[in-house]
């Protein structure tokens, strides 16, 4: 009996230090963790994990007001608001060191939640720090592919990233 319970304990111990080893989990911010560089990439980036936001950092309404005189949609004139949007959300929590997920992270953030359509489904969308916006596309109720929208209409979310 006392050797079954040694071995659960060891088993609960060794299960609890690996627990932050892998992405998909809660970080100290409160917010998924979708990747994890590595044992040694702290010392080489000074930071290891990448977590994304437990909420929205704001959205943008009318993603459509965000154009050129040509009528097509312009990146650059969005991330102007983008970065007011996350200037005011670093300013309203205890962590301050949100940035807005580059078009890289955006991606890798999309297919990370493969698991949790509730926080990252196909009706939403979600801008890059390059103001690309992208949309994450349902097959058989799992996210098959990102689709970067070349004129993006409607609301687009803002889910902000933090390195640790």
């Amino acid at each position: 009996m006392k050797k079954i319970v040694l071995i659960l304990i060891f088993v609960i111990i060794l299960f609890g230090a690996c627990a932050l080893e892998v992405a998909n989990v809660v970080g100290p911010a409160g917010g998924y963790v979708f990747l994890d560089k590595g044992k040694g990439s702290y010392d080489t980036l000074g930071w290891r994990y990448l977590e994304c936001s437990p909420i929205n950092a704001g959205s943008i309404v009318r993603i459509e007001n965000y154009k050129n005189t040509n009528g097509s949609y312009n990146p650059a004139e969005a991330k102007v608001y983008i970065n007011e949007v996350l200037d005011e959300f670093n300013k309203s929590g205890e962590y301050n060191d949100w940035e807005i997920p580059n078009e890289e992270e955006l991606i890798l953030m999309l297919q990370s939640f493969r698991w949790e359509l509730t926080k990252f489904s196909s009706k939403y969308q979600y801008i890059s720090s390059e103001g690309y916006v992208y949309r994450g596309n349902l097959d058989n109720s799992k996210l098959s592919e990102q689709e970067r929208l070349e004129n993006p209409t409607g609301m687009v979310y803002i889910r902000p990233v933090r390195r640790f």
